[in-house]
């Protein structure tokens, strides 16, 4: 005679224990599960590492035809400086920008430009459709706007792992910010930020996604490139970090001489 397993309940039941076992090794039992709140704090604590940057590189916008070779120097959120040069070593221009201001030597017209540094100023003077923040931030590879600590249990950021990725959204009236992090690396893998208005397509101003090579600068990794995208998509930028080092050297100047033969146009 033959027995099935539930002639036997002891043996039916071992069978099932087995078997649950079983899936949960070979599903997505085995994924780790992280603290959102913990991993941004350890990620901001990364970025206090390397307060102050040095940077070289080239930035290819779709809105300019050649690639621009670029030196910047980063002191935090507090200022900015950038020379560029086209192919052969050819002068483009410089920016100098804090929060509050900004001046743009362009070498093609013969012109400076100073004024606010926001999106539509930036975009007029140096074709880069971002603010200062955003722009700072593509440069440091960081989120323009880090979420403040108790933001997730505030309620104010929300959390949600996938694949062993950490996404966060964060929403200020009609504004929506959304990245993603790779929570053992402790990096930004992408950003967005766009408009959601009801009965229309959400208006995307800012997307970026950064490159899954990083380099190790202090205590903290850094994308070896980066793609952004501006206003739907009417211009990409992609930038790509030759070096990186952290702080700056002493005695930089994060100003421009601005030449007395230039016209200086406030926008």
């Amino acid at each position: 005679m033959i027995h099935f397993l539930s002639d036997r309940p002891h043996l039916f039941g071992t069978a099932l224990v087995l078997y649950g076992l079983l899936l949960a090794g070979c599903g997505g039992g085995n994924e780790v599960t992280y603290d959102p709140e913990q991993i941004l704090q350890e990620i901001r604590a990364s970025y206090a590492e390397a307060p102050d940057l040095t940077l070289e590189g080239t930035m290819k916008a779709s809105a300019v035809p050649a690639t621009i070779n670029f030196d910047a120097w980063v002191k935090q959120y507090d200022s900015l400086r950038m020379t560029m040069t086209g192919p052969f070593g050819m002068a483009i221009g410089g920016l100098a920008a804090t929060g509050d201001s900004f001046i743009f030597v362009s070498a093609f017209e013969g012109k400076v430009y100073s004024g606010t540094p926001d999106r539509r100023t930036m975009a007029k003077a140096a074709r880069l459709s971002l603010d200062y923040r955003e722009l700072v931030a593509l440069m440091r590879a960081e989120v323009p706007r880090f979420p403040e600590k108790g933001a997730l249990a505030r309620g104010g950021v929300t959390s949600e792992q996938k694949s062993g990725t950490l996404h966060f959204s964060a929403r200020r009236g009609d504004t929506v910010e959304q990245f993603a992090v790779d929570p053992k690396k402790l990096v930004i893998l992408s950003y967005s930020q766009q408009i959601e208005r009801e009965g229309k397509e959400p208006d995307i101003l800012v997307e970026v996604a950064y490159d899954k090579f990083f380099m190790k600068v202090a205590d903290r990794y850094f994308p070896e490139e980066a793609v952004m995208s501006v206003d739907n998509g009417a211009m990409v930028v992609r930038v790509t970090i030759n070096r990186v080092r952290s702080g700056v050297p002493e005695g930089t100047k994060m100003t421009i001489d601005i030449p007395t033969s230039m016209e200086i146009e406030r926008l």
